[in-house]
C-alpha cells in the first residue's frame, strides 16, 4: 500500500470545499480526499494495530 500521494494543488487565495473521509478496511486504512466535490487519488495504509482490536 503506498502512504502518500501526488495531486495538483488549487489555486492560492480563493476558498475551497474540502471533504476528508477515513474508513478502516480489514485490508487497511484509506483516507477519501475530495476538493470542491471532485475526488482525489485515495491515499492507503496499515493499520496502526493489529486488526481486529483486541
Amino acid at each position: 500500500m503506498k502512504n502518500y500521494k501526488e495531486a495538483t494543488l488549487p489555486a492560492l487565495n480563493e476558498k475551497y470545499a474540502l471533504s476528508m473521509h477515513y474508513r478502516a478496511t480489514f485490508a487497511g486504512v484509506v483516507m477519501d480526499v475530495s476538493v470542491d466535490g471532485e475526488a482525489q487519488p485515495a491515499v492507503t495504509g496499515t493499520h496502526p494495530r493489529r486488526w481486529p482490536p483486541v
